[in-house]
C-alpha cells in the first residue's frame, strides 16, 4: 500500500461533451473545473467609446456571447464605476470582479476597459492555452505604439512572453487569485 487513501467519488455531467472534456483535462496540469472555460467578462466601468467607426461596448458583448455560443458559461459584467479622479479607484473596481469570479465559481476572469475593440473570438484564443494569465497583443487606433508592453510584440507570432502587459483586456485563471481570497 502507498498509503494515500483512496476515495469514492461522482461527477454528474449535463451533456456528453461536457464529460468528455472533463475526462481530457484530467490529463492535463489543469485537472478538472465544475464549469470549464467559463469566464466572468468584466467590463471597468460603462463609460463606453461609442463612435461611429467604434462602438466597444458592441465588440466586448459580441466576444462574450461568441464564447457562450461555444458552449460555455460566460456572464457579463459592468463594475459600476466608483473613480471620483481619473483612474483612483480601477484597483477597487479589479478586485470586485475578482472576488465575483471566485465566489461564483469562475474559471476565467477577463477585465476589460471601455475602451477596447477585441475580435469575437478573442477569448477563446487566450482561454485554450494553460497559462494563468494571458493577455492579447494590443494593437492601438493610431498605430503607434507607446512601450506599455515589453518586448514589443510583432503580430502573429503566437504566444510570447511578456516583462508587463497593457491592463486593457487581461484574462486571469481564477485558481491563480485564490490566496488572496481570505
Amino acid at each position: 500500500m502507498d498509503g494515500k487513501i483512496s476515495l469514492h467519488e461522482q461527477h454528474w455531467f449535463t451533456s456528453e461533451p461536457d464529460a468528455d472534456l472533463y475526462k481530457a483535462r484530467q490529463k492535463t496540469r489543469w485537472g478538472g473545473h465544475v464549469s470549464p472555460y467559463s469566464v466572468l467578462v468584466a467590463a471597468m466601468g460603462n463609460h463606453w467609446v461609442r463612435q461611429p467607426e467604434v462602438d466597444c461596448y458592441v465588440a466586448v458583448h459580441r466576444m462574450a456571447k461568441f464564447h457562450a455560443d461555444q458552449g460555455y458559461r460566460v456572464c457579463f459584467y459592468e463594475v459600476q464605476d466608483m473613480c471620483k479622479e481619473p483612474y483612483d479607484a480601477l484597483g477597487i473596481m479589479r478586485n470586485k470582479a475578482m472576488f465575483r469570479a471566485i465566489d461564483e465559481g469562475f474559471e476565467y476572469l477577463c477585465y476589460v476597459d471601455n475602451d477596447i475593440e477585441p475580435p469575437e473570438n478573442a477569448l477563446n484564443a487566450l482561454i485554450t492555452h494553460e497559462f494563468d494569465v494571458m493577455a492579447p497583443r494590443i494593437e492601438f487606433w493610431n498605430g503607434e505604439h507607446y512601450g506599455l508592453a515589453m518586448p514589443r510584440t510583432p503580430p502573429n507570432i503566437g504566444i510570447g512572453t511578456c516583462v508587463n502587459v497593457v491592463l486593457s483586456m487581461l484574462v486571469i485563471r481564477t485558481a491563480a487569485l485564490l490566496h488572496w481570497r481570505l
